[in-house]
């Protein structure tokens, strides 16, 4: 729930009058950006992911650790090699397993489910998937006692701590500042998250602070389906309490997909025109000569009229060969600028274009659309 790699102080102002949450730290950044590209400065204060909200909340209270998806990943191959592969087989001692079987657990607490639960669920399996399921059983106990042990917790436990908290203590006092908070791209609500959403909008009530929570949609049915049921239970909510208030925001817009928004996700797809002129796919066998086709390619697009304003080279590994094109081109009288920035993934256009494969693949399971 949060990006490691991208660090913003946990500072609450005192003057800061709405806090806003993203999903990850590619969202938060992006969003940055936009929020640079309107003021001259940027209180990054007021920004935040969704797993640094989490330790605003617990400021100043003695936790546990959370442990890496990694160490996380290490405890289940450990406890793994103590109770032995059982009917899972060599495939058990595997590294394959221990993340399957991490994000397995990980699924069913933040399901609502515990070891107990898990057991007494697993008698109503057919035989022949009773003993798996009872080997698994067994691995969740030993889990939770392996992160006890060594003073841990998983993200999930994280998430329960804090509904709990949030529900018994309410809003913490360095939040004295802050009238709302506002939710942005968040759709992914498994019922351990929307237990800490909701005990999030009533601690908030109880502050005297707004919720508003903005949720992804792409205006056809088979999209906001993802959405719809929390919008119906933050409905609900919002009876008991007159500051939540829910939105639906047109990802399509934003994310530039508008044209193919409206039939990737229709039961009978129609077909889309798709201009062949716009994107040209280079081949070159060599660096060298992959350059010299770049230059052709420009100047070729340039005699046919294409303003220079609308031409952009993009390849994996731009930074190492940016300064030699841009001499080549400069030789071939185009003036050309390169703007150094992150990663294609890490913005929204690039997430889509790359996560929508893998979308079909995964049965365009929820995790796998938050991730897009």
């Amino acid at each position: 729930m949060s990006d490691p790699g991208l660090r913003v102080p946990l500072v609450m102002a005192t003057r800061r009058t709405e806090l806003r949450v993203y999903p990850d730290g590619g969202r938060l950044e992006e969003a940055l950006v936009r929020a640079a590209e309107v003021e001259p400065f940027v209180d990054a204060s007021g920004f935040c992911t969704l797993g640094q909200l989490l330790e605003r909340l617990e400021a100043g209270t003695p936790r546990r650790p959370v442990g890496s998806g990694w160490t996380l990943r290490l405890l289940v191959r450990s406890e793994v090699e103590r109770l032995g592969s059982g009917p899972f087989g060599d495939w058990a001692r595997g590294p394959a397993f221990s993340r399957a079987a991490r994000e397995l657990l990980a699924e069913l607490k933040a399901g609502g489910m515990n070891p107990l639960s898990f057991r007494r669920a697993c008698r109503a399996l057919p035989p022949a998937a009773r003993e798996k399921a009872a080997w698994l059983s067994r691995l969740w106990w030993q889990y939770e006692r392996a992160l006890a042990v060594r003073g841990l917790e998983d993200p999930e436990a994280r998430l329960l701590a804090s509904v709990r908290r949030l529900r018994e203590e309410g809003m913490p006092p360095s939040w004295s500042g802050v009238r709302r908070v506002s939710l942005h791209a968040v759709h992914d609500f498994p019922p351990l998250r929307l237990q800490w959403l909701l005990a999030l909008a009533q601690a908030c009530e109880r502050a005297g602070v707004g919720l508003h929570v903005k949720v992804p949609a792409g205006g056809g049915p088979g999209v906001d389906a993802v959405v719809d049921p929390l919008l119906q239970a933050l409905e609900r909510a919002a009876q008991d309490f007159g500051r939540v208030e829910a939105f639906k925001e047109d990802v399509a817009l934003e994310s530039g997909l508008g044209p193919l928004m409206a039939v990737l996700f229709t039961p009978v797809p129609r077909a889309v025109a798709v201009p062949r002129d716009r994107v040209r796919l280079l081949r070159a066998p060599s660096e060298r000569e992959e350059r010299r086709a770049v230059v052709l390619g420009v100047v070729r697009a340039l005699e046919e009229g294409v303003p220079p304003e609308q031409i952009a080279v993009v390849r994996p590994g731009m930074p190492e060969v940016a300064g030699l094109l841009r001499e080549e081109l400069a030789a071939a009288g185009v003036p050309a600028s390169y703007r150094r920035g992150g990663p294609l993934g890490r913005t929204a256009l690039g997430r889509a274009v790359l996560g929508l494969p893998l979308l079909v693949e995964r049965g365009f399971q929820a995790a796998a659309v938050e991730a897009v």
